[in-house]
């Protein structure tokens, strides 16, 4: 339905702009005018819906890839037998900190939160300082 309603959005926004040139072209001031507007409120229309759609494409994207990166993550943290950190993890998102904590409400700045700490904790870092194990 979003994009007949879309087609449709577009096609009236082309009669308006043939309204526009003809009452150009023959001199209908009352044409010209009202065609000029709607097409021009029209178009802004447009322009407006294209990018919030634009917008809320990447930031999906983006969410994504979080989403995955963290799970990702979470996956070799099991498999590794480091379960305490899953749980740890898990509590943290799911968990609403209260209004005194410094952790923020929002989940996904959460979710990037334990994101950047599982990649802190990577056994490949660890395994890179040997002087850490000591």
């Amino acid at each position: 339905m979003a994009i007949l309603s879309g087609v449709f959005l577009v096609l009236l926004t082309a009669w308006m702009l043939l309204g526009w040139f003809i009452g150009e072209s023959r001199d209908i001031p009352w044409m010209r005018n009202w065609c000029a507007g709607i097409f021009v409120v029209m178009s802004v229309l447009i322009c407006l819906g294209g990018g919030a759609l634009l917008a809320r494409r990447l930031a999906q994207a983006d969410h994504r890839a979080s989403v995955q990166q963290l799970t990702r993550l979470l996956n070799e943290r099991a498999s590794e037998g480091r379960m305490d950190d899953v749980r740890d993890a898990i509590q943290h998102l799911a968990d609403q900190p209260d209004e005194w904590s410094t952790h923020s409400p929002d989940i996904l700045t959460r979710v990037s939160e334990v994101t950047e700490a599982l990649k802190k904790t990577s056994r490949r870092q660890t395994a890179a300082n040997p002087r850490k194990l000591q």
